[in-house]
Formats: C-alpha cells, sequence, structure tokens
C-alpha cells in the first residue's frame, strides 16, 4: 500500500456536543473541547484544504450535509427486519437527503461544479475551487467537507489455519448469505464461484464526476439509476446489472479483486474459500490515473451505498469486503473526522446488520491502521503467517480488530487460474467469509445477532497473537470455536468504550484534562488529568442490558502516569472500587474482574480518578464482555510461606472465577495472633505476636464468596517460627559515628577480624570511607538510614561461623538515592547462591532477601552478583536453620457434598495429599469421626460400604514421614433406603421439550441429555447433550402441549436410543414446530427408526406438524430413532412404543 503524501484535510462547521464541540454552535464544556483539541485540528484543515485549492486548483471533495432527522436503517428479515417497512423507510431517507442536496446545489449555482449525489446518504462529492470552499464553509446545511483521496488495492493452508475446514465439515459454508466485495471487480465467471454471482446485483462506479479520470466501468446501456449528478455527469462512469462487476483491464493489479473473492467463497475442493455456499456481489470502484490504479472515497461510498440498497430490499448480505488502504492514522479520532463520509456510509450499513470488513494496510507500520480500515466502525485486519508470527507488511494498532492469514495464498485469479499473493487484502476475505458461515448459522438457528455479536465471537473465541514489540495481544481469527458461541440466547457481546471513537459514553465528572497523544493509547490518545487543585475525574458510561459482565481497562504506559489512581465501578449490588497503579501494565487490557450490571438507579458507571500534575492519572478505554455463564470461585490451594515473630508479613491467597465483589473470610480454626485475613483482597497480613516454642503451625480453611452465591473454601497452614530462637548474628553496616540499632552489631567497614562484641567478621579490604549515615526522613528506622556502599565488584564480607546450615536475611537500599543518578541495581550473594537481586524505585528504594545457605570452610562469605550495580548493603541476620516439618495437605475429593446413595452400596471415598517438604505416610478416611480404614500410596481410596440411613460426615486425615497431620474439610452425604427397580411398562411415551417446560399427562420428559438412567424407571437419551435445542414455544397454534415443545437436534449426527427388551414394536413418531415452517429456510422431516423411515414430510403453512406409525424389530437392546438422509431442520415432537 502506498503511502500518500498528500494529507486529507478536514473542515467541520457543527459535531457533536461532549467530546467534540459544535463550532459556531451551542458552547460545551471547555475541559473536554481542549482535550480533545478538535477545533485546532478543524482550523488547520480549513488552511491546508484552501491553500492546496488555492495552489493546485479545484479540488475533488466530498459534503456531509445536515438534514431533518432521517428513518433509521432497517435490519435484515433474518434480524426482524420488515421489507415492505425496510423500502418506506429509504424512500423517506431519500426526500429529506434530496432536500439537503436540493439546497446546497443552489447554494454553489453560481459555481461551475457537478455534485454527485447520493441518494440514501447525506453525502455529495464535487470538484471545488477556493471560492467554492469558502462558500461551503458559510452554508449551515454542511456539516463537514473532505478530500476526496485515492486508495489502492492492498496487495491452501490458510482456511484450515482458521478453522475453516472444520466449519465446512459441519456443514456451515455461508448458504444463503451474500459477500459484497468492493475491488478491482471480478472474473465473475471464474469456475470457483460462477454459479454463486448475483449478476443483477453487480455494479460499477469509476470517476463519476472527475473528468480526468480513466474509467473503467464497462461500456454498458446505461448508468446506475440511483447515482444522481447536478450540472451533467460523465456518461459510461458508472453501471448496473449484469457485467457491471467484470474485472477491470488495463493494469496489472485487476486480478486483485478475483483473488480476493475466492477466498472468501471458493468452491474448489482443493482451493475451497471461507464460505464455500455463499454468494458474491461485485462492485468495481477503480479508476486510473497517471498510471496508477486508485479508488476514490467517493466511489467507494458510491458502492457502499449500493450494498445499502440491496439489503434493504431483502437481499441477505452479511459482509462487505474492502481489501484496499490509504493513509495510516494512529489516532481513531482523527481518522473518524478526516474519513467521517465513508464513516457515514459504514456506520449505516452496520445498523442494518452488515460488517464492513476493511485491510488494515501493508505498510508495516506497527502504530497505525489505513484508511478506511481505521474507522472506528469498520472491521480491521491484519495479515499473519500461517505459523501465526504476525507478516513483516502487516500494519498492527492497539485498536485492530482481528488478525487472518494473509502470507502467500492461493486463490482465484483472471483467467480460471489460481494464483499466489500477499498482504492484508488477503487476510480481509477470510473474516468477510467467515461472518458469512456466522451469519448462516444464525439464521438456520433463529437467532438475531448484531455485528457487535459476530465481532465479538471471532474476537473473543480467536487465537491471541501478540507482536514482539508491543505488550497488548490481537485475535487471529478461529471460525470453529467462533461457530460455538452463536448459540440460542447467550449471543456473545464486547463493548469497548473509548475516550477517542465514542465521545457520548465518555464525561468530565471533575477537574481538567488534556488529550495526549501516544501509539499505545488504544484509540492513539488518552485523556490526562491536569488540574492540580481538585481530583480529575472521568466518567464511562456503558449502555448494556443487565447481566454479567467483565471488565478491563487500558491506559498508555508513559513516563509521567500516576501510581495512585482511584477506579470505581457500580454494578447492581454497589459500587466497588480499587487503586490503580498506572506507573504498571499500560498499553494492555488490565482485568477488573466479572461484575453483575444493573439498570435504572444501579445502571452500570466506570469512573476513573486522580492528580494533575506530574505524576497525572489517565483516562484510556473501558471493555466489558458479555459472560453468561460466571465460573463460580475457586481458592488455589497452595503452600503459604512461612512467617515469623515480630516481622511483617504478606501473602495474597490466589483465586479464579466468580463474581466481584468477592468477600473472603475464615471458616474455621484461626490464624496466628497479630495476622488478619483482609476480607477484599485475600490477603494474610499482618506481624506475627511472640510465642512460647520454636514454632508453631495453625491450621485453618477460608471461605471465599461471590454475591451470586457461589462459594469455595480451601484448607491452609501457615507455619510461624521464632528466629531468635536460633539467631547467631545480626549486623548493621554503618559508620563508626552513627547510633548502632537496637540488638544488632556495628560493622564500620574495617577489615576481616576478632571484633570488641566477640564475633570475627569483616571486609576484604577496608570499606569505611563507603559507609554513609544519610539521616534521611525516607528511612523507616535506622537499620534503613545507614549503609556501606561497597559496590566496586571485588568486596567481599564475611562472618566466622561453624560449619553448618544457615538462614541468611540480606536488606540493600538507600533512602536518599535509587536511580535517579545513575541507574542501580542490587545483587548480592551469600555462599554463592543469590540472596538478593532487585532494581530499586522511586516507589522502593529497599529490598530484602531470605537465603538457607551450607557453610563448608567456617565462613559465611556475601559478595557482589554479577548484576550488581551500586550496590548499598544494610545489614545481615544470620541464624541457624533449624528444619521446621511443613505438615502436609489433604484434600476430600470423592464423594461430592450432598451425594445420595443408596443403603448396601459401595461408596470410593478418595482424596488427594501432598508434603513441601516431605512425603505422605498414610491418609485415613473417617464416617461421623470414626475410621474406617486407610491408603499408604497414591492414589489415596478406600471402599466404604454405607450400611445406616441418614447423613454421614466424611473426612481425610494426612501423616507425613514426621509424624505432622492434616484433615481435610468435612463433606456430608446421604445414604437412603433401597429404590425398589420399576419394571419399564410394555408403552412407553416421551415428550421432547425444555426441562422447566410442562409435561404433557402419561409422559416422560426428554431434556436432551445423554442416554442414562432418566429415575423414572427407564433408560433413554441421545448420543451427545442437546438440551441447548429444546424449544417451548408457547405458541397458540399448537392442538395442545405436546406440539409446543420440541428437540431441534438436526445436524443430522444426532441419534436418539430407548433401553427395551428385544422384539417387535409399535412406534409412532411426531415431528412440527407451531412457530416455523419453512418461511425462514426450508425444512424436511426425515426420521429413521431402527433404519427405516416412518417419516419424511415436508411441512407448510397450513401442516406445520407430520406423525407417521412403523413396525420395528430390536435385537440389540436399544430402540434408536436418528436422522434421515433427506432430514433439513428436524424437529421432534414425541414418540411412543408399544410392545408388540
Amino acid at each position: 500500500m502506498p503511502q500518500f503524501n498528500s494529507r486529507l484535510i478536514f473542515l467541520s462547521f457543527t459535531l457533536l456536543c461532549g467530546l467534540l464541540c459544535v463550532v459556531g454552535g451551542p458552547a460545551c464544556g471547555a475541559a473536554t473541547a481542549d482535550a480533545l483539541g478538535t477545533a485546532g485540528i478543524q482550523a488547520a484543515a480549513l488552511d491546508r484544504l484552501e491553500a492546496k485549492a488555492e495552489l493546485g486548483g479545484a479540488l475533488p471533495v466530498i459534503v456531509r450535509l445536515r438534514t431533518e432527522t432521517l428513518p433509521a436503517v432497517e435490519p435484515p428479515t433474518d434480524l426482524g427486519g420488515n421489507p415492505a417497512r425496510a423500502q418506506r423507510k429509504l424512500g423517506d431517507r431519500a426526500r429529506l437527503i434530496a432536500r439537503a442536496q436540493d439546497r446546497l446545489a443552489a447554494a454553489v449555482a453560481g459555481h461551475p461544479v457537478r455534485i454527485n449525489r447520493y441518494r440514501y446518504l447525506p453525502l455529495a462529492a464535487m470538484q471545488a475551487d477556493r471560492a467554492t470552499i469558502r462558500r461551503l464553509r458559510a452554508l449551515p446545511d454542511v456539516l463537514s467537507v473532505t478530500e476526496d483521496r485515492p486508495h489502492a488495492p492492498l496487495l491452501n493452508t490458510s482456511v484450515p489455519h482458521i478453522g475453516g475446514n472444520l466449519a465446512y465439515n459441519q456443514g456451515w459454508t455461508g448458504a444463503g448469505q451474500a459477500v459484497a466485495v468492493i475491488d478491482t471487480g471480478v472474473q465473475t465467471s471464474h469456475p470457483y464461484f460462477a454459479d454463486r454471482v448475483l449478476h443483477d446485483a453487480e455494479a460499477c462506479y469509476s470517476g463519476a464526476y472527475q473528468a480526468s479520470l480513466t474509467t473503467l466501468c464497462p461500456n454498458l446501456p446505461a448508468d446506475c439509476p440511483e447515482v444522481l449528478i447536478s450540472n451533467g455527469g460523465y456518461p459510461g462512469h458508472t453501471a448496473c446489472g449484469p457485467g457491471a462487476g467484470v474485472q477491470c483491464t488495463g493494469h496489472g493489479s485487476c486480478y486483485h479483486g478475483t483473488h480476493v473473492s475466492g477466498i472468501v467463497l471458493s468452491g474448489d475442493s482443493t482451493y475451497r474459500g471461507v464460505a464455500p455456499g455463499a454468494n458474491l456481489i461485485p462492485i468495481q470502484v477503480f479508476v486510473i490515473e497517471g498510471g496508477n490504479l486508485w479508488a476514490y472515497d467517493s466511489d467507494i461510498i458510491a458502492g457502499l451505498e449500493h450494498v445499502l440498497r440491496l439489503s434493504q430490499a431483502g437481499t441477505p448480505i452479511a459482509a462487505v469486503n474492502m481489501s484496499l488502504g490509504g493513509d495510516n492514522y494512529t489516532s481513531a479520532r482523527e481518522c473518524n473526522l478526516y474519513a467521517a463520509p465513508t464513516k457515514t456510509a459504514i456506520d449505516a450499513l452496520r445498523a442494518g446488520g452488515i460488517a464492513t470488513v476493511v485491510a488494515a494496510g501493508n505498510s508495516g507500520v506497527r502504530t497505525a491502521i489505513s484508511t478506511p480500515g481505521c474507522i472506528s466502525s469498520a472491521v480491521s485486519v491484519g495479515a499473519t503467517y500461517d505459523d501465526d508470527g504476525i507478516a513483516y507488511f502487516s500494519n498492527l494498532a492497539p485498536a485492530l480488530t482481528v488478525f487472518a492469514p494473509g502470507y502467500s495464498v492461493f486463490s482465484s485469479v483472471p483467467t480460471n487460474a489460481v494464483g499466489g499473493a500477499s498482504g492484508t487484502s488477503m487476510a480481509t476475505p477470510h473474516v468477510a467469509g467467515a461472518i458469512a458461515v456466522l451469519r448462516e448459522k444464525a439464521a438456520q438457528t433463529l437467532l438475531t445477532p448484531s455485528v457487535d455479536n459476530l465481532v465479538a465471537a471471532l474476537r473473543l473465541s480467536g487465537t491471541p497473537i501478540i507482536d514482539g514489540t508491543n505488550t497488548y495481544s490481537t485475535p487471529r481469527i478461529q471460525l470453529d470455536q467462533a461457530l460455538g458461541l452463536i448459540t440460542a440466547d447467550q449471543l456473545p457481546l464486547e463493548l469497548i468504550l473509548d475516550s477517542e471513537t465514542t465521545p457520548s459514553a465518555v464525561s468530565v465528572v471533575s477537574g481538567t484534562f488534556a488529550s495526549v497523544t501516544d501509539s499505545n493509547a488504544y484509540g492513539g490518545s488518552a485523556l490526562r488529568g491536569t488540574s492540580v487543585s481538585q481530583a480529575n475525574g472521568l466518567r464511562f458510561t456503558p449502555d448494556l442490558s443487565p447481566g454479567h459482565y467483565a471488565i478491563s481497562v487500558w491506559w498508555p504506559a508513559l513516563s509521567g502516569n500516576t501510581d495512585q489512581a482511584q477506579l470505581s465501578v457500580r454494578h447492581s449490588g454497589g459500587t466497588w472500587q480499587v487503586a490503580l497503579d498506572q506507573q504498571q501494565l499500560g498499553a494492555r487490557w488490565n482485568d477488573l474482574g466479572t461484575f453483575h450490571l444493573g439498570s435504572g438507579a444501579q445502571a452500570p458507571l466506570v469512573e476513573i480518578a486522580g492528580t494533575g500534575g506530574a505524576l497525572a492519572v489517565l483516562a484510556d478505554a473501558v471493555r466489558l464482555t458479555r459472560v453468561w455463564n460466571p465460573a463460580p470461585p475457586s481458592i488455589a490451594v497452595t503452600e503459604l510461606p512461612g512467617a515469623y515473630v515480630g516481622e511483617a508479613y504478606s501473602t495474597q491467597l490466589a483465586f479464579s472465577g466468580g463474581v466481584v465483589p468477592l468477600t473472603w473470610s475464615i471458616a474455621a480454626g484461626a490464624l496466628p495472633a497479630g495476622l488478619t485475613l483482609d476480607s477484599a483482597t485475600g490477603t494474610i497480613g499482618g506481624v506475627p505476636q511472640a510465642i512460647a516454642v520454636q514454632s508453631v503451625t495453625a491450621h485453618f480453611s477460608v471461605r471465599l464468596a461471590d454475591p451470586d452465591g457461589n462459594e469455595s473454601i480451601a484448607a491452609f497452614n501457615l507455619v510461624v517460627a521464632d528466629r531468635g530462637a536460633f539467631l547467631y548474628a545480626k549486623i548493621n553496616f554503618q559508620p563508626a559515628t552513627a547510633a548502632v540499632p537496637p540488638d544488632y552489631l556495628a560493622d564500620t567497614g574495617a577489615p576481616f577480624g576478632t571484633r570488641a562484641n566477640g564475633l570475627t567478621y569483616g571486609w576484604n579490604l577496608d570499606t569505611t570511607a563507603s559507609t554513609r549515615d544519610r539521616n534521611s526522613a525516607n528511612a523507616p528506622d535506622q537499620r534503613y538510614d545507614t549503609l556501606n556502599y561497597a559496590r566496586t565488584g571485588t568486596e567481599k564480607w564475611e562472618l566466622q561461623v561453624p560449619n553448618g546450615v544457615y538462614d541468611v536475611r540480606v536488606a540493600a537500599g538507600d533512602p536518599q538515592y535509587y536511580g535517579q543518578v545513575l541507574p542501580r541495581h542490587y545483587h548480592y550473594l551469600v555462599e554463592g547462591v543469590t540472596a538478593l537481586d532487585a532494581v530499586p524505585n522511586a516507589a522502593q528504594r529497599f529490598a530484602e532477601g531470605t537465603v538457607t545457605v551450607t557453610v563448608t570452610d567456617g565462613r559465611l562469605t556475601l559478595g557482589n552478583g554479577a548484576n550488581a550495580l551500586d550496590n548499598c548493603l544494610l545489614f545481615v541476620e544470620v541464624a541457624v536453620h533449624t528444619a521446621v516439618n511443613l505438615p502436609p495437605s489433604v484434600t476430600l475429593t470423592a464423594p461430592s457434598a450432598g451425594a445420595s446413595f443408596e443403603r448396601g452400596t459401595t461408596i470410593t471415598l478418595a482424596a488427594d495429599a501432598g508434603d513441601a517438604d516431605g512425603t505422605v505416610a498414610k491418609v485415613v478416611f473417617f464416617a461421623d469421626g470414626t475410621p474406617l480404614g486407610e491408603d499408604t500410596g497414591a492414589p489415596y481410596e478406600f471402599i466404604w460400604t454405607a450400611t445406616a440411613t441418614g447423613t454421614h460426615t466424611i473426612q481425610a486425615a494426612a501423616t507425613d514421614n514426621a509424624g505432622a497431620s492434616t484433615t481435610s474439610a468435612a463433606v456430608t452425604v446421604e445414604v437412603i433406603a433401597p429404590v425398589v427397580p420399576v419394571v419399564p411398562p410394555l408403552a412407553i411415551k416421551v415428550n421432547f421439550q425444555p426441562a422447566s417446560a410442562a409435561l404433557p399427562t402419561g409422559y416422560l420428559v426428554d431434556a436432551g441429555a445423554p442416554y442414562g438412567d432418566r429415575g423414572n424407571g427407564a433408560n433413554y437419551g441421545w448420543n451427545m447433550d442437546t438440551a441447548v435445542n429444546t424449544r417451548d414455544r408457547n405458541n397458540p397454534v399448537a392442538p395442545d402441549q405436546r406440539y409446543d415443545t420440541l428437540n431441534y437436534a438436526r445436524t443430522g449426527t444426532e441419534r436418539w436410543e430407548l433401553e427395551v427388551p428385544n422384539g417387535v414394536y409399535q412406534v409412532r413418531v411426531a415431528a412440527g414446530d407451531p412457530s416455523y415452517y419453512g418461511q425462514v429456510a426450508p425444512r424436511r422431516y426425515h426420521y429413521l427408526v431402527e433404519g427405516v423411515t416412518v417419516m419424511d414430510s415436508v411441512p407448510s403453512e397450513q401442516q406445520r406438524f407430520s406423525e407417521a406409525p412403523a413396525t420395528v424389530t430390536v435385537t440389540d437392546g436399544r430402540l434408536t430413532l436418528s436422522n434421515g438422509a433427506n432430514a433439513k431442520d428436524n424437529c421432534l415432537l414425541f414418540i411412543e412404543v408399544t410392545a408388540q
């Protein structure tokens, strides 16, 4: 893709009041307007536009018009739209837009310009000199003027790599959907897709109002009827109907559209496209100018409007593919402003359920996307290699939508041939085809997803791709996984609110903000708090239906970020708050957790607040992702680090799942004295109090609960030891004149020798000149205020000790300097083992480390490590190592809590057990406190025969090789009297329905579960879980309840079985659907019982249900019902089986 030198010129007279202010209109909040700098962009753009017109003469421009309120675009039929209503709305739109265009034509009547009118979009394209531009500026009906800029085409393992082959094998091909390819035209007779070209929908728009351009439209009898050009146009520059979308000629890149189309929908068995059943709408928009092949904005917009008209007339179109691009933009806001006319068209299509899929560009820029892919409502696509590396030529930015394969992709080319090509052009049609396949499944399963839902399915199921130069990931599509997210009533959704692109959802709460441009801001820039007299607060207000959502936040990694930002989330239960250190984890999504968001007074809000000045808060983007079935909280059971009497202790328990706000509590036992559990963060912290022995072990269980009523309980052991019981020496490094901390001995830098205190220690050289006493307020106590600045690399300190094992604690740092003058890195070795390796900063000036070492030469040695840079030694503590036996851990894994068993049956008791510093000697199992038996080796199990009915408490106790033991949390089970088996009746009637639906009298329920004992005296079910396919229509058309519920199991592989004695049976099968009989997609009910056709019928509006009997013989103990070869959307109502 070429990198153009020309800049798109933008002039805005009126914009949304909010984050963009109206020029000459009502005043907007000064903080917000100034933050985005919109006025400055507009003024500079106007100057450049007029200057360019003055120097070079008339320019091609696109004018965006103010109109009366336009009717909304109607969604397609499969999304609930009405074709007749869509046509009425289109007519109303056309009339209102024509009025504005008439006023424009009258206003510039004195200027010799030709005006290209768009029928359904409030736009007009024309040639404008400087005087005309000035005239346009004064018109109240003009919203913006942008230069009509050119774009270039962006030049088989790829389909299997995204799971396209798996989707095809499942029967999903994009059938019934169309993809419009706006490109260089297509060889419509190519055998790979010739039978699926919608010839009446073909079109060409090629320089309709610019005389200097060489049109590439075929010489057809008439122009497109919807193209209106005031003051005369250029015949032959547009064409519509059969032959209009044929590939261009006269340039080497005219193959491009054919190649792209094959990737979307080729039906060839070797070079199969992503959607081999979809239809093709070819639209040619390129011209030749000065030997170059260009597509101007005005022609691209005409192509998009053509798609809108077709869709509103009833053509099912899933996506538009545009493998073309122009200038690169880091800022999504600037892209939206400069490409406002094209965005108008893309927005209209998106509202009508059509995704516009656009190439990200081939400049190899890792901080920008090319136009029009950078438009926030477009689906932008970058390119990867087949090994998921990012292609060297692909553009990339945080707001890129997805990746797809784009290197050496082989596809159709003229004439009836195959060729390979690389580029984001080749990646883009993979995504357009994928959307067609997703739309097909949605239509077949009677779902109505929006473009947002379909894009979310691709993003949430994709493989994360990370560029080595960035910290964030972008998904590479995985179509087979995305299909799994298109399920009944649980459509995926991902909403991103960005200070750049969703101004109506972002507002200033307090303080002031300024725009900060940075390539790792989500949309290219963020808002930075500037007020130093009050908190700066920004609010994100999502428009969402109530439910569970995972929330993440993004901010750029900048040097002036605050480490004390405050974030709050208003959810259905109140407001949750957390502190953010924005000096960490920038340029990536930071997960806050899953929340239940409400409505009304509890409608969701996300607010970020903080200071201004040298360290300021940043507000950039918030992401909300629908979570349909949140995982319950689960505490990770780990060995806790040991604690020491009198020393600060802190460790945070790990977990997964749950809904915020989560609450931690002690479920059983108690923490050691002096320690507490933070109920909000799960951090165990404090200072352990004195103990009477060398060490104690606390046994306790922790509960983690969420607002949905889910909880997790886990058992832990925490050892508290008294270092003083084993202490050998505590040495403080300091000048001789400094005060010595209590209980410490001084080291003043002297060479190794016996000191007056009776111990022998010191340095391998005199380091007294390196001692310091800072007298700094940053030191928490005297130990942290003095130091030995021995850091040349050759210094070595030693302490004479008996040979043996020692625990050594080393502290380093400097209260005054942390690297602001020269970089620092604290790295110390004890007996050759790293005890400390840390880099200080303003917030963390000190570092400590503990290591256990063995001394064999009578001297404990401390030295500088290889990474050391300006080492600063504060103090050393040496203690004789005395092993403290950690007790084992044990968790009961079977039976599950609340399980029920019949008396006399055998029950497997099982446990997981481990020991961090030894081995597990045995596990003993208990029932109601009475030992049942033990197991001395993993897996730890015991078989118990329950003889007494009632509730029983089961536990397991593990003992380690040193004799320490731990007892698991208790599990209760119920033992019941045996159930007398029910002899299956000779006649069985089964109704297929959701579990929650009313059951017809005399029938057994089948709710879609896999084959098994149903607990009603019969064994039956499916060869897979089909519960998601059950329906309860609640439709008055149904004659009774049996005809109102059904199982929509129709992929062809489902099979239902009933356990019966071998013999002959009379079977009656009923099929149908009270709500659908084929009006959306054709249906045919074809069922086999024991391989014999029992029903093969096509429903109609008058005959929605079918019933048929059959006599079959069962020889394998199971009566089997399955889909026949002619089946199309089988819907099973009920079955009746009677023994003969």
